[in-house]
């Protein structure tokens, strides 16, 4: 599982937009594919599970793709373990910048879900 930020980063979102524009896949098909596809990255509980995480969130948030309660359940595990890490000094300052980036619209997402069950 030897993976940098960067790397993981980019192949997701090439797999993400691969699905769509070269197999045909709709927005929502290829969330779920790059979830399969990346869950050992997902289900690390490193700094690479907030990376795939968040990023699939920010994918599929763009392309208003619906979160299910699995996805919920993705995200509360990743905002407490980025509670629980330091990722700040695992990561360079552009990458840790992204990390909030992404973290910011999960937690969003996230209490908006909340909100929304009410």
């Amino acid at each position: 599982m030897d993976m940098n930020f960067f790397e993981l980063q980019y192949l997701i979102a090439d797999s993400f937009y691969t699905e769509v524009c070269v197999n045909g896949r709709t927005y929502g098909q290829a969330a779920g594919i790059c979830h399969l596809a990346f869950d050992e990255y997902i289900y690390s509980d490193t700094i690479l599970s907030i990376v795939a995480v968040s990023l699939l969130t920010k994918l599929m948030v763009r392309h208003d793709v619906p979160l299910s309660e699995s996805d919920r359940e993705d995200i509360l595990r990743i905002l407490r373990l980025a509670k629980e890490m330091d990722y700040r000094s695992m990561l360079s300052e552009d990458e840790t910048e992204y990390v909030e980036e992404y973290l910011s619209l999960v937690r969003q997402k996230y209490e908006e879900k909340r909100t929304d069950e009410r």
